[in-house]
């Protein structure tokens, strides 16, 4: 007899969503933008070599005296709406929304939010007989990727250090996430298009995640090429004279940690779904590690920084190059997990233990371009990223104190954002705002955020 059920899965939303929690924690409206700056989120996010942070991804940007750019304080309103309205955390509450969670977790407000994404239900309607399963996911079908699903991100910001006669050094911390996870076709189809489970069928879901984290101790040189050395140094954006810069910064990473993890679930069904034989349950699970007894540095590494850029009547274009050959050694461990089915628990095996181990932390590859004419700038550039290539595209307008301006720019999960903003300067102090939009991870619908940011 068939018969139908509603009930909360909260074990299948946690299967659904823990890697895509894993592997976006470094996802968030602004970050995905470019900058916390409220002038560079109204326009798209696009780096222009005027921004401090733009040094990072361009060392040559260094040499290149900065101009008339002011220093950004942004406003986070966005934390403060959500302590003051958090989601319900009680598993036992009525109230309680696993999606709402991790929405939360992968799309953070971190400015004013105007309008929140829709929030999936987590009602799920299952239609069972002996030899039948269907499962209507409604709105939670959104959520299960259609192909495979990557997801990363990198935080290497700020740089403290010293800057003499174009010779520079800094400390700066290095923290590195990625994640591939997917879905067998047959498991796909069951729960985005609720499609029948079927006898004698094999699903599966895997996930290639990697972490580490570490500090990069960097020491570099950047400079003009067609100057003399030590000679009057001016703001190349606005002069017809041919400014050509490059530089290099030489990196030493002291790693803390670091894990990848290759986890793979799988069941296969027998000839009756619902027989006599229970449903066999695969899990395992290879786990390369190196983690801290305390605190200490468990790795070390070497990297370079690669930049070049030049000027001309407006113009500007820039090419940066981070973590060229940047590897990571490490002393780690090596553990398979599996289900056995004898106990029916999860036993670990020590494959390795001490071993050489060396990772690479992954190359960008930052493209940018800009025109600067009458108080008007036109920006675009391209990013190679982690795990995937993005553009970013603004323009600015400015009328004495006051300036316009709007951009678009592909984020990290693919999907094209939008902003509009504006900035006003009142003597010392200036404010810059902007409307940005972001998408949900998990659903792709769009949220609105207000950005603002003081600048002195």
């Amino acid at each position: 007899m068939e018969e139908k059920l509603r009930k909360r899965p909260l074990a299948l939303l946690l299967i659904l969503t823990v890697p895509l929690l894993f592997s976006s924690v470094f996802i968030s409206p602004p970050v995905g933008a470019g900058s916390f700056n409220g002038r560079r989120l109204g326009m798209g996010g696009v780096m222009l070599s005027e921004y401090s942070e733009a040094q990072t991804r361009n060392v040559s940007f260094r040499a290149v005296p900065r101009g008339k750019v002011h220093t950004s304080i942004p406003l986070p309103l966005g934390i403060i709406q959500v302590l003051a309205s958090p989601p319900e955390f009680d598993p036992d509450s009525p109230d309680f929304n696993p999606f709402e969670i991790a929405d939360l977790a992968t799309n953070f407000p971190v400015f004013l939010r105007i309008k929140k994404p829709g929030v999936l239900s987590d009602d799920v309607v299952m239609d069972i007989a002996r030899n039948r399963l269907a499962i209507d996911l409604g709105e939670m079908s959104q959520a299960v990727p259609e192909e495979s699903f990557k997801l990363g991100g990198i935080f290497d910001q700020p740089e403290g250090g010293l800057n003499i006669r174009g010779f520079f050094a800094g400390i700066s911390p290095l923290v590195v996430a990625k994640s591939d996870f997917s879905l067998s076709p047959s498991l796909r189809d069951a729960l985005r298009e609720g499609h029948d489970f079927l006898p004698n069928t094999s699903y599966s879901m895997k996930e290639d995640a990697e972490a580490q984290a570490g500090a990069a101790l960097g020491v570099g040189y950047a400079r003009q090429l067609n100057a003399i050395p030590g000679g009057k140094r001016e703001d190349p954006r606005g002069t017809d004279k041919l400014a050509i810069f490059a530089g290099g910064r030489f990196k030493y990473i002291m790693g803390f940690a670091y894990t990848k993890a290759t986890p793979i679930v799988s069941f296969t069904t027998g000839d009756t779904l619902f027989g006599s034989e229970p449903l066999k349950i695969d899990f395992e699970s290879m786990m390369t590690k190196s983690l801290p007894d305390g605190f200490g540095v468990m790795g070390n590494g070497t990297g370079l920084d690669l930049g070049v850029s030049a000027f001309m009547g407006g113009y500007e274009a820039g090419l940066g190059l981070t973590n060229v050959v940047t590897k990571i050694k490490w002393k780690a461990d090596r553990e398979f997990d599996v289900l056995e089915d004898s106990t029916n628990e999860v036993e670990k095996y020590t494959i390795a233990e001490d071993f050489d181990y060396t990772s690479t932390v992954p190359l960008l590859v930052v493209l940018n371009a800009a025109k600067r004419w009458r108080g008007n700038t036109v920006a675009f550039d391209i990013e190679k990223g982690v795990t995937r290539t993005t553009f970013h595209l603004g323009a600015e307008t400015s009328v004495r104190n006051v300036a316009v301006r709007t951009g678009t720019w592909l984020d990290g999960n693919g999907k094209l954002q939008f902003s509009a903003g504006a900035g006003f300067r009142f003597w010392v102090m200036g404010l810059d705002m902007a409307l940005i939009t972001s998408s949900s991870v998990l659903t792709g619908e769009r949220a609105v955020d207000l950005a603002l940011s003081l600048s002195l």
